[in-house]
């Protein structure tokens, strides 16, 4: 849109200056407008360092660089100890979900728990902005077939998030669950 915009100020700086100038203004809220978008995704996407500390503080730290963000993010989650690959998979879908909803969505709202039942873990993220039943974008395509090589399942409800708002909820069970410390019988 800004290109054709440019072109036909281009075209129309002689016949017509003021139409041109406004198609050029128009073209200069975009770029302002994308720059400002784009800005607050890398902001958002500011890499979580796995090394430092447990899934528990590795998935607070994540929420946290949305800040700057318009999101109001909560958190709810158990403190658990998971298999590398698992504890990857959970970071990756959270990271990819918050991001979805910065670039996609007009929500506000943020509820992210992580809970933990007989053999597996539960990650849930609600928001208050009503979703949509269209198929999966690239990044929740890739996501969805990560979880389900784990042997996990991933689902959307367009609905069941906060105030009627969308809910994901990504499940996966734990190896060797009898290894770790259960924080819920579900």
């Amino acid at each position: 849109m800004v290109t054709m915009g440019l072109e036909y100020a281009t075209r129309m700086r002689l016949r017509a200056p003021d139409k041109a100038w406004s198609e050029v203004e128009q073209a200069r809220m975009d770029v302002s407008a994308a720059l400002e978008e784009m800005l607050v995704v890398v902001r958002a996407l500011h890499p979580i360092n796995l090394d430092g500390g447990g899934l528990k503080e590795n998935l607070i730290a994540l929420a946290s660089s949305f800040k700057s963000t318009r999101l109001g993010i909560s958190t709810k989650i158990d403190d658990i100890q998971l298999d590398s690959r698992t504890e990857e998979i959970v970071v990756a879908a959270t990271q990819e979900v918050l991001t979805n909803i910065v670039r996609h969505s007009r929500a506000s709202k943020i509820e992210l728990s992580l809970h933990s039942y007989r053999d597996g873990v539960e990650l849930s993220v609600l928001d208050d902005v009503q979703g949509t039943n269209e198929p999966f974008g690239f990044g929740l395509r890739s996501l969805e077939e990560r979880v389900r090589e784990a042997a996990g399942s991933m689902s959307v409800d367009p609905h069941g998030g906060i105030g009627e708002g969308c809910a994901l909820t990504v499940r996966l069970r734990r190896k060797n669950a009898d290894e770790y410390a259960n924080n819920s019988d579900r």
